[in-house]
């Protein structure tokens, strides 16, 4: 039981971790959350977390929420396996996708100013979607951002 609760922490911590986000050439979304001289790019991977790691965690969930580019929307997936509690571990899989164009003078589509990406009045700011598996008694899916409403699946 105790296990469990150390898992549902994890993905609450990792809940209040997310509120905004963000490819190669931009500066970080919200850059006083990254460190200095960081580079953006997409934040799409898999990482796997041991109970004990918890600043590891956090610090992984703060690059790819704060650090990734605004050109990119992402799906962020939280696994917690079961287990002994010394054995359980906590899978971060992100999934991100440029919504950034490509155009001769940015081919990679890296630029998100072009496309009005970002956090400034009038600009389309990238959503994050967190799922949950292997956490019961919390939904399934939630949207977040500070001007995303709060969606559930």
């Amino acid at each position: 039981m105790d296990g469990m609760r150390k898992a549902i922490f994890l993905f609450a911590a990792l809940i209040f971790v997310c509120p905004a986000h963000a490819s190669a050439a931009a500066p970080p979304l919200i850059p006083e959350k990254c460190a200095k001289g960081v580079v953006t790019s997409d934040p799409s991977g898999t990482k796997a977390f041991s109970v004990s790691q918890v600043e590891l965690l956090k610090s992984h969930l703060n690059q790819v929420v704060y650090c990734a580019s605004a050109c990119f929307d992402e799906d962020i997936t939280v696994t917690v396996s079961s287990g002994a509690l010394a054995d359980i571990e906590v899978t971060v899989e992100t999934i991100a996708s440029n919504k950034c164009t490509k155009t001769n003078e940015d081919p990679k589509g890296e630029d998100p100013e072009k496309d009005r990406r970002g956090c400034k009045t009038s600009y389309t700011q990238p959503p994050i979607v967190i799922k949950n598996s292997g956490i019961t008694g919390i939904s399934s899916a939630k949207t977040i951002g500070p001007k995303s409403p709060v969606t559930r699946a």
